[in-house]
């Protein structure tokens, strides 16, 4: 897992992730190696009291991975794909202390 966080001009955070599952393997399961990665926009206002967030999650479409489920008397296998998407966040701290 790889988090940078930039502070840019104005007062603007820009956050990118970068996170790695490895291959795992349990008594009945089997689940491929998969890669992704989250960027993130914030801006604080009025003393950040006020949060805005703008986020794209699994921006480069890369969060796909096969799934192998095996027992004695079955076997499924599934493939597993999270579409990219966006989202936006306000947030208010009622009690901001320091």
């Amino acid at each position: 897992r790889l988090n940078n966080t930039f502070l840019l001009p104005r007062a603007f955070s820009f956050k990118w992730d970068l996170i790695y599952k490895s291959p795992s393997i349990t008594a009945q399961t089997r689940r491929e190696a998969y890669l992704y990665s989250n960027v993130a926009l914030k801006k604080g206002f009025k003393n950040n009291m006020w949060i805005l967030t703008f986020s794209v999650v699994n921006i480069f479409n890369s969060k796909k991975y096969d799934l192998i489920n095996a027992g004695m008397d079955y076997y499924i296998e599934s493939n597993y794909e999270e579409k990219p998407y966006l989202y936006f966040k306000v947030a208010y701290s009622f009690n901001n202390q320091e």
